[in-house]
């Protein structure tokens, strides 16, 4: 479930995604149905996502760091956006 986190009096426009710890960002708009789907990754090995907000005053503070661990084979993630007061969380699974 997505819960629009607070916006500082600004519309949130877009919400990044990051699996280097904050070191680059991945844009991937306004999720349709709070979810997004992340392709491209390697099987077995574990990522840690994070997301963050974005409006017109800049980026929000990152969500903690969600561990995926799968060590099957993965074509694709699932993640889902939700927010706890003002906080962004974030819940992954994985598809094979």
């Amino acid at each position: 479930t997505f819960l629009t986190p607070a916006n500082g009096g600004s519309p949130i426009t877009s919400y990044e995604y990051s699996i280097t710890s904050g070191a680059s960002w991945t844009n991937i708009g306004l999720p349709v149905n709070n979810t997004f789907t992340v392709s491209s990754l390697t099987n077995a090995v574990n990522y840690t996502f994070y997301i963050r907000a974005r409006n017109i005053k800049g980026p929000s503070a990152s969500s903690s760091g969600v561990l995926l661990d799968c060590l099957s084979a993965i074509s694709s993630l699932i993640l889902a956006l939700s927010s706890l007061a003002t906080s962004l969380a974030l819940s992954v699974s994985c598809q094979s």
